[in-house]
């Protein structure tokens, strides 16, 4: 079986990869790194997430880890992300992130820690938006100079960072796209933060002729913690580099 660490075990995402865990019979959860803040230390993972007890109880240092992890699959915050990114660096841990709002600085080093041990980010496990991406890419790269790109994106009331970490990634496949073509991409970014949406995004390609509209809307946060499995799967194959769910699905 494959042994999972999993850093941000106490967020809304930590918590349903420990329940997908529960119901896998290809990966063992062995470590749940939470918050020092968090009133679930010491608490039953199993229990937190499903209701059903697995002896995993949340820690909060990576420095008292005693099992061997073959992977770790992290949901937390950009600075604390990195820490765990490092201390898989350092004993050739598999490294999935789905965690957002990274930064410059923060990028540049997930690229050179990726030299060290395979990394996968991804701002969204969800084999829809992976599609998605692509078929953004073709789109810009068709469509004609006078376009209008916009990106509308609702999450949450509680999610912090705007425009959402899958907005940016949709707008750098534009970005991307633009560079194999004469037309140089603006994109318009629209965030709304309201009730319990988990997430939808759509992609607006405007001109005086016609339109083309891609949506795509999450209706049940298992999806994303499928997608965080199934790429903790794949990169049990891999050494070292950096990827992410395009490369995981083969849509690169």
């Amino acid at each position: 079986m494959i042994k999972v660490l999993v850093f941000g075990a106490t967020g809304r995402m930590g918590l349903e990869v420990i329940k997908a865990i529960s119901d896998s019979k290809t990966f063992k959860l062995v470590t749940a790194i939470g918050s020092p803040h968090s009133k679930y230390i010491a608490h039953d993972t199993g229990i937190l997430s499903c209701g059903r007890a697995n002896n995993v109880l949340v820690s909060t240092s990576l420095n008292g880890i005693l099992e061997d992890v073959d992977v770790a699959i992290d949901f937390s915050s950009p600075d604390s992300s990195i820490d765990c990114l490092r201390y898989c660096a350092e004993k050739a841990i598999r490294f999935i992130s789905g965690t957002t709002g990274f930064q410059d600085h923060h990028h540049k080093e997930i690229q050179m820690l990726s030299e060290k041990t395979a990394v996968c980010v991804a701002s969204n496990f969800s084999k829809g938006i992976a599609l998605m991406s692509m078929l953004v890419e073709i789109a810009s790269k068709t469509s004609g100079d006078d376009t209008q790109i916009l990106i509308n994106e609702t999450h949450h009331k509680d999610k912090v960072d705007a425009p959402s970490g899958t907005a940016i990634d949709l707008a750098a496949s534009i970005y991307r796209a633009s560079k194999d073509s004469s037309a140089d991409r603006e994109v318009s970014f629209s965030s709304t933060r309201s009730g319990t949406n988990i997430g939808s995004h759509k992609v607006s390609f405007i001109s005086e002729t016609e339109s083309i509209f891609l949506n795509h809307e999450v209706t049940d946060r298992a999806v994303f913690s499928s997608g965080a499995l199934l790429a903790a799967k794949w990169i049990i194959g891999k050494k070292h580099g950096r990827y992410n769910m395009r490369d995981v699905l083969s849509l690169s």
